[in-house]
């Protein structure tokens, strides 16, 4: 079975139910992949020890220009790949393979229980429900082995992003 490291955390695909955030839809729906232009202040982030696992495991971080190096003890990111869909075949920060979604963490929150969702996908949530479960679970596994990842999401805020209802049952 195909084991991806994501940060300090393993995941089996067959455990998430998704493929390292790869969404079958992506290339039908015509929108060229936008997810991948940066422009109008938005940026990708990098959970507090991301940038420094990744550059421990010697993946190359090349396609990635690191305009934040302690975003709320994390970092930010703009990203220069020419395959941004692949990463140059680099490092895929967990923000990347999670979008068009983001964990919303409240202050009461333990664990994710709310997305956002960047509004330049034209991806409509009832067509991702299996991708948010994933979203939610790789984020809530990460948090359960580094605590402090749960105060970092409550403070990261991002360009570009709406709240959205997304649950198992298909509601949005």
């Amino acid at each position: 079975m195909d084991i991806q490291n994501i940060g300090a955390v393993q995941f089996r695909e067959a455990d998430t139910g998704s493929s390292l955030g790869r969404i079958s839809l992506c290339p039908h729906k015509g929108c060229n992949f936008c997810c991948a232009e940066f422009n109008s202040g938005n940026y990708i982030v990098l959970y507090p020890g991301e940038l420094a696992n990744a550059i421990a495991s010697g993946s190359s971080l090349s396609h990635l220009t690191i305009i934040d190096e302690n975003y709320h003890g994390g970092a930010r990111a703009i990203c220069k790949a020419s395959e941004p869909k692949n990463c140059d075949g680099g490092y895929k920060p967990l923000d990347c393979a999670c979008y068009p979604l983001f964990p919303r963490v409240l202050q009461s929150d333990i664990t994710v229980m709310h997305l956002i969702k960047g509004t330049k996908c034209p991806l409509v949530p009832t067509e991702i429900i299996e991708h948010a479960n994933w979203v939610r679970d790789v984020w809530n596994r990460l948090i359960s082995e580094r605590p402090a990842v749960l105060a970092w999401l409550r403070e990261v805020r991002l360009v570009g992003y709406e709240s959205i209802e997304c649950n198992s049952e298909g509601e949005s």
